[in-house]
């Protein structure tokens, strides 16, 4: 067993989860995806669906997550998650705007949002749970916090080339994900004890959301042209947000001796496909909400590889 999990010097003990949970997200995935085109679920149905999980299933996974003993090791790392989210994200906004600046107009924006904003949460939060357990849904549900915050406002510059209806700061850190933080820091913090019977009905539905977040996300998928999926614009966006970025994330973060959960959570979620959040602004911005489609039908499609290949160097 050993051998198998040390190979040419590259360690296999998380590469075999890793590549088991995106083989099992993908048959969800392909499950959403054939209902959707054979009209199993109705579009009113997939709304329904993705608002179960983010406002439901997501929340309850999250506070689940916080049910463990808090430790000034625990809490230290959590701070460092929230500063490594923060900063990197941060350094993404003039990056993206830099890697994109001579791309198609109609595209720039869903470009730089994509190179911003990956699916950390909806795909995210499912996959670290899988392979590294609650303790990464803790640290993951931290990183969002920032992230979510940053990356909402910075959307508004890059997307908002005609007028569009403004989230305030309450829209941005009063979502049910960071509402579940809030409360599973107290739970935690505060001398709490909760009947039981509450714990496991929220164990019990935060499981339901990573087969319901990846089957919804297939249901969407299901809109994509298959014929017209692949251009420069969209391989060069998948190489870079599923590739380069976490690598160079894994390249500046390990010189710090960060702790293993920290590292791997943190460029984990740097490598996840580009955000669905990106079809429903380009939408809403009036900009090129097809190409947002095509760029996370390939980028999730290519992260089933990408993202174990990329456990080996962790």
């Amino acid at each position: 067993m050993k051998v198998l999990q040390n190979i040419g010097g590259y360690k296999l003990e998380y590469f075999f989860p890793m590549l088991h949970s995106q083989t099992v997200f993908f048959l969800y995935l392909a499950i959403g995806f054939i209902i959707r085109r054979k009209n199993v679920v109705s579009e009113e149905a997939i709304k329904g669906l993705v608002n179960f999980i983010l406002v439901v299933a997501l929340p309850m996974m999250i506070f689940s997550a916080f049910d463990l003993q808090m430790t000034p090791e625990l809490m230290f790392n959590g701070f460092t998650v929230v500063m490594i989210s923060t900063v990197i994200t941060i350094l993404m906004i003039p990056f993206g705007k830099f890697l994109w600046r001579r791309a198609d107009p109609d595209k720039q924006a869903v470009l730089e949002f994509g190179t911003l904003m990956p699916n950390a949460g909806f795909a995210g939060i499912p996959l670290v749970y899988a392979v590294f357990g609650n303790e990464a849904v803790f640290f993951a549900s931290l990183f969002l916090i920032p992230q979510r915050s940053i990356t909402w406002s910075a959307a508004i510059s890059i997307f908002s080339r005609s007028e569009g209806k403004k989230p305030t700061w309450k829209q941005l850190i009063f979502i049910p994900g960071n509402i579940a933080v809030f409360i599973g820091l107290a739970y935690m913090l505060l001398p709490i004890t909760l009947p039981s019977v509450l714990t496991d009905v929220a164990r019990s539905i935060g499981t339901t959301a990573p087969p319901l977040s990846m089957v919804a996300v297939g249901c969407m998928l299901a809109e994509v042209n298959l014929r017209q999926i692949f251009d420069k614009a969209v391989l060069m966006l998948s190489a870079m947000r599923l590739i380069i970025i976490p690598i160079a994330v894994l390249l500046i973060l390990r010189p710090f001796g960060f702790d293993f959960m920290v590292l791997a959570t943190s460029v984990v979620l740097f490598a996840m496909p580009v955000g669905v959040n990106s079809v429903l602004l380009a939408k809403q911005w009036n900009g090129d909400y097809l190409f947002a489609t095509r760029c996370i039908f390939v980028t999730s499609a290519f992260s089933i590889l990408t993202a174990p290949f990329l456990t080996l160097l962790l």
